[in-house]
């Protein structure tokens, strides 16, 4: 409420990956809904995207909020809607941002059990292997990770050296 809708005609794609992502900031902060929004404006009104660049967030709590707007009506599920996460390379992406940042933090386990079964459910839903890889358009990877940090596609530190750390077991616990 109070901000401006996003751009209307959101665009479909199937995921092949889910590209894990961290904030990098409001790691403690315990509004969530006021943060989402924050991020919301940072990036509609800041950078200029569409919508929130995320499909989904999740924060300290496991709480997950849904992100980029499938715009009810508009034929798209919020799993695929096409975000801004990925530095350009978004179709055939889901992204999923933890709030917080965790380059030396570690997250919540609350937060990294709600991001199992997130993944657990879209890998299920869409029949992908969590410990598979498929070509992307990368420059890091051509064979990128299904389940795959920031960091594995474009030139960042995203998501943070101990949530990257948890990849490994991410992907055991959604196979």
């Amino acid at each position: 409420a109070g901000v401006a809708d996003p751009k209307p005609n959101p665009v479909s794609t199937p995921t092949r990956h889910a590209i894990v992502h961290h904030s990098a900031g409001n790691t403690f902060d315990t509004n969530y809904t006021a943060v989402v929004r924050s991020y919301y404006l940072l990036h509609t009104e800041v950078n200029g995207w569409d919508d929130i660049g995320y499909n989904y967030l999740i924060a300290r709590d496991g709480s997950i909020f849904a992100g980029r707007d499938p715009q009810n009506g508009a034929g798209v599920a919020q799993d695929n809607v096409r975000g801004a996460h990925f530095c350009g390379k978004n179709d055939y992406t889901m992204g999923i941002c933890v709030i917080g940042d965790f380059t030396s933090q570690a997250p919540a386990a609350a937060a990294v059990s709600s991001l199992c079964d997130l993944l657990a459910w879209k890998f299920e839903k869409d029949g992908l292997d969590p410990l598979g890889s498929q070509a992307h358009p990368t420059s890091a990877d051509p064979a990128l990770s299904r389940l795959a940090g920031h960091r594995d596609g474009c030139n960042t530190a995203c998501p943070g050296n101990l949530l990257y750390s948890e990849l490994f077991n991410l992907r055991q616990c959604v196979s």
